[in-house]
């Protein structure tokens, strides 16, 4: 990222520049209070957010269609109702999985007061302190075995932000014991949970772990946490549907001398594969953009978001030397520098 002096439609936030990133920590601290984003900036991000949007159900729909397109295909109408209900039935159960769970399953910890000797229990958005400043340090002490988190300053923040992003209730706060910048999302409706690692609280400072939280509050306040669980399932459907399409159709063929299947059905089965996987990818991909640009519209600090993702880019490790680009395997996350430059060509001219 260059130099970009620029205003924010007329008030004094800018990017720092590149000599000022070489050492952030002065610059942000003297710009620690940003001034609110303009009517013609919050415009803008509003209509990014809702092209992303847009983008997002147009993908869902192509990748529900591969779906129907090949139940239709192999069994029509009555198998097309079977792969429905099938789909029906996985999203009720997505929605009834308790966030907690998935947390155990990811090994995360819940974040415990300090002052809960007693009654040890995770930092949710009741627990109400004061807004926090600076840094912060995860300090853990063992009680009863659990390692205590004596940061109530943090549920305040999760507290404000999912209040304004019109959550029925706050997100409980995990730790999750991962190497590097990370955070998780969970939950649906009010039975939410957030995980920060270990990392991501100790190294951030406390304008970048708002921004972090902001970001995953943004995932489920827009529901991506469902529809991320639902488009995998119907990726899994389409992927069984052709392969024992194809398998069976390869083994009928070899033992009667000719194949069930048409050029067409054999086409359609054969491209249905990593094509789902693609659009899966690119809507994950739409969903980080959306998540970034509702971050800042909760927050209404770009520079907080964009210091966390430099901090996240500058820890990422390169690809071996000799990797080809097209033999990496594709993320469902943009990468650091792509989500800069949205938010930047959004938030600053």
């Amino acid at each position: 990222m260059g130099s970009m002096p620029s205003s924010l439609d007329g008030n004094t936030s800018r990017l720092p520049s590149d000599a000022e990133w070489a050492h952030p920590r002065p610059w942000l601290r003297a710009h620690e209070r940003a001034p609110p984003l303009s009517p013609p900036s919050l415009q803008r991000l509003e209509r990014a957010h809702h092209r992303s949007r847009q983008r997002m159900v147009a993908l869902f729909v192509a990748i529900t269609g591969l779906l129907v397109g090949c139940a239709w295909t192999l069994g029509g109408g009555p198998l097309t109702v079977v792969a429905l209900a099938l789909v029906l039935m996985g999203f009720g159960g997505i929605c009834h999985l308790p966030a907690h769970v998935i947390m155990i399953r990811r090994h995360a910890i819940p974040l415990i007061h300090a002052s809960h000797s007693h009654n040890a229990s995770p930092v949710s958005g009741h627990d109400c302190g004061p807004a926090f400043e600076g840094s912060l340090n995860l300090s853990t002490s063992k009680l009863d075995g659990i390692p205590a988190f004596p940061h109530p300053d943090l549920a305040a923040t999760v507290s404000s932000l999912a209040a304004r992003a019109g959550l029925g209730q706050a997100p409980v706060l995990y730790r999750l014991p991962d190497h590097g910048i990370n955070a998780l999302a969970a939950g649906c409706a009010d039975h939410t949970a957030i995980a920060l690692s270990d990392e991501s609280l100790n190294a951030l400072s406390a304008r970048e772990v708002r921004a972090i939280l902001a970001h995953e509050i943004a995932h489920l306040e827009a529901g991506d946490t469902r529809l991320f669980a639902l488009t995998h399932l119907i990726t899994e459907l389409t992927r069984s549907a052709a392969q024992i399409s194809l398998f069976s159709g390869l083994a009928i063929g070899l033992a009667s001398g000719s194949s069930p299947l048409s050029w067409f059905q054999t086409l359609l089965f054969i491209v249905a594969v990593p094509l789902a996987s693609l659009l899966r990818l690119a809507l994950a991909r739409n969903q980080e953009f959306a998540a970034d640009l509702n971050a800042i519209r909760l927050t209404e600090d770009p520079i907080g978001l964009i210091a966390a993702l430099r901090r996240i880019d500058g820890r990422e490790q390169p690809p071996p030397a000799l990797t080809l680009p097209w033999t990496r395997p594709p993320s469902d996350h943009p990468s650091p520098r792509q989500r800069i430059a949205r938010l930047s060509r959004h938030c600053f001219r």
